[in-house]
């Protein structure tokens, strides 16, 4: 949470300052460090076979179609993520609309942000297991709802950004 707060506003300031093409090679940059970093780690190679492999992929499926619940929520929020994965281009087209492309990195801090407040929240105050088929269910609405709203508001990037960190609450 701490990268997708940092990374969207550093951009947006960049993007702000330098233009578009400086902050995306910033960006790209520090994807390359990090990497670079990744590599120094010792990190011992597991060989497996490839029937090993196929064996816990194959278990895997298994044990989400012997647990309903399981996978249930399991295809819920995978499904939820591909909504998730739009958002930073919904986030530019928002953000072009008012004519400000820069604030497309704060939209994207702000979901961050309140990602990083959700995942505090849940740590502080988890539900309970037999709960979680309703618990995905809310956070799902409630990372929905704040969006759809975000993408009817068309006079204030502050009440968009607003929404978005709401959404984010709900992710985390």
């Amino acid at each position: 949470n701490v990268s997708g707060i940092a990374g969207p506003a550093l951009a947006a300031v960049i993007a702000g300052t330098a233009g578009a093409a400086t902050a995306t090679v910033a960006l790209a940059g520090a994807a390359a460090a990090g990497v670079l970093l990744l590599a120094t780690l010792p990190i011992p190679l597991h060989h497996r076979s490839h029937d090993q492999q196929r064996s816990r992929l194959t278990a895997g499926f298994r044990a989400l179609l012997a647990h309903r619940v399981l996978g249930t929520v399991t295809a819920s929020s995978t499904l939820g993520q591909l909504g998730l994965g739009a958002l930073p281009i919904v986030a530019a087209v928002l953000a072009s609309r008012q004519h400000e492309p820069a604030a497309t990195g704060w939209l994207m801090t702000a979901v961050a942000g309140g990602a990083l407040i959700g995942s505090l929240l849940w740590t502080w105050r988890p539900a309970q297991p037999a709960r979680t088929p309703l618990t995905v269910m809310i956070a799902l609405i409630a990372t929905g709802v704040p969006l759809a709203l975000a993408a009817m508001t068309t006079s204030s990037l502050t009440l968009t950004a607003v929404l978005f960190g709401i959404s984010g609450i709900a992710v985390g």
